[in-house]
């Protein structure tokens, strides 16, 4: 059975709605309940780039910063942010998980008035929690152009950051890139079935402010393709966590 399919009701909630990204100038942007919800670093406030980078993230003018819905064994779902960096073909996606007594993901801020519709503030004003998990995924990124889903996955890493007391017991992240086999750089279809690569960083009583990472590098003389297929198609960060001995689980799509 997939890695996946324990998340398979939530994900087929998220998955089945097209997300559309926004191109902002501001930081109240509009919004609906699913949408993926952009900003460019550029646009973002020095107040912003400040509380982003106080976890570790760097934000530069070209960083893309995203809300994006999170799949959770929870019943409530709320959104994680996602902060894209690129250089050359190379990809780093740091997904920050604020962690609550009531649930997981930030919060976001309340309505404000607009001349068309609803606006949400972007990012979230609120960063109280327990405690926040950055997580991140390398990849290389390729285009054959036409299509830009073509990934070969390097790595993955983890560092946790607690606002306040608990015991964290277990923290295991997965970094999945699902997709079917082509050639590099010749982008030729393999007729492989559907594929599931997995880099998994998993760590046992893991230290406050401490990375723990896996570098398990993809073939270089291949990439998968994630622009067709099974629901299950695409680039995910899962986390599993044991924290004061309750067992979450939570599933971000790249």
């Amino acid at each position: 059975m997939k890695i996946k399919k324990m998340f398979s009701i939530v994900m087929a909630m998220v998955l089945g709605i097209t997300c559309t990204t926004i191109s902002v100038s501001a930081e109240c942007i509009p919004t609906q309940q699913t949408q993926t919800i952009a900003m460019a670093g550029s646009e973002a406030s020095e107040t912003i780039k400040n509380k982003i980078e106080q976890t570790g993230v760097d934000i530069t003018n070209e960083s893309t910063i995203q809300l994006v819905p999170i799949s959770s064994s929870q019943e409530t779902q709320n959104t994680a942010l996602v902060i894209t960096n690129t250089v050359g073909n190379i990809v780093t996606e740091d997904v920050l998980m604020m962690v609550t007594d009531e649930g997981v993901g930030f919060e976001q801020g309340g309505d404000v008035s607009t001349r068309a519709g609803s606006t949400v503030e972007f990012p979230p004003l609120s960063w109280d929690g327990r405690y926040v998990i950055r997580g991140t995924a390398v990849y290389n990124q390729y285009s054959d152009g036409l299509f830009s889903s073509f990934y070969q996955p390097i790595g993955a890493y983890f560092i946790y950051q607690k606002y306040e007391s608990c015991t964290v017991s277990n923290i295991e992240m997965l970094y999945i890139c699902d997709g079917f086999e082509y050639s590099y750089p010749g982008f030729e279809d393999l007729d492989s079935s559907e594929l599931e690569y997995v880099i998994t960083v998993t760590k046992s009583s893991p230290a406050e402010s401490t990375m723990y990472s896996t570098t398990k590098e993809y073939n270089t003389n291949r990439v998968i393709y994630t622009d067709s297929g099974s629901p299950f198609v695409g680039q995910f960060l899962t986390f599993n966590t044991v924290v004061d001995g309750k067992s979450d689980g939570y599933t971000v799509k790249l």
